[in-house]
């Protein structure tokens, strides 16, 4: 499990994690050439560790092995956006999914792709019914699923849609069984989707975790994790553990 950046103070390093008890942690590198920033994105592509934007940046950044960093492109976006989510699907394209100018909580309708992390377009715009940010995606049964956020008109979300190909986008539930939010994280694990936590429509933090096994249909898994209540965390499931 790799972790390029961070939240509360923008950095450039990279670290390596092993699921063992205790959870070794090792640094990679601890001043990448990519530079500091935060809320950036990671995403594994094409068998490379890709980075995308970050701190109002408008760049991508690829590694074969988390040390090494090699600049991809300079043109992510149309003009520089924060709070996106990235995923690859079906090792064909990497996704761009959403996200708010910097400065702003209003998001875009909008997904772009890249076949190589080199070139950037918009694949679509407009299918969600309103801009989004502060969202969840994973990849799940060999599709992209992009959950909750943050409209344009800055209300919290609690829809899913999911899509093959980052151009077409159908909608599995308008209003999930969860509580609309923002800043939570997803991922996919053990056969089932997973939303942890956020902030809820009151800006009250959330401590709760839901899952589904298709998208629609969410099952409450735990109402208070042990954890405590938080937002802007990383889910990942690796091995036997989430």
């Amino acid at each position: 499990v790799v972790t390029a950046s961070g939240l509360a103070t923008a950095s450039s390093d990279v670290w390596l994690g092993f699921a063992v008890e205790p959870l070794a942690i090792t640094v990679l590198q601890p001043q990448a050439s990519f530079g500091s920033r935060n809320f950036s994105c990671l995403a594994g592509f094409q068998g490379q560790l890709f980075l995308l934007g970050g701190s109002g940046l408008n760049d991508v950044w690829s590694s074969p092995d988390g040390i090494l960093w090699t600049r991809q492109s300079t043109t992510l976006f149309t003009s520089p956006l924060n709070f996106f989510t990235c995923a690859a699907v079906n090792s064909t394209t990497l996704l761009a999914i959403g996200g708010a100018p910097p400065g702003t909580r209003q998001g875009v309708d909008q997904t772009s792709g890249s076949a190589d992390g080199k070139t950037w377009a918009v694949l679509e715009t407009g299918q969600w019914g309103t801009g989004r940010s502060y969202h969840g995606s994973a990849v799940f049964q060999g599709l992209v699923w992009v959950i909750a956020g943050m409209s344009s008109t800055q209300q919290p979300l609690a829809d899913v849609w999911s899509s093959g190909d980052g151009v077409t986008w159908s909608l599995a539930v308008g209003l999930a069984s969860f509580s609309p939010r923002y800043f939570h994280s997803c991922a996919a694990w053990n056969g089932a989707l997973w939303v942890v936590g956020g902030v809820s429509a009151s800006t009250a933090l959330l401590a709760d975790v839901w899952q589904s096994t298709d998208g629609s249909t969410w099952n409450s898994a735990v109402s208070a994790a042990a954890f405590g209540a938080r937002f802007a965390q990383i889910t990942v499931g690796y091995a036997s553990r989430l």
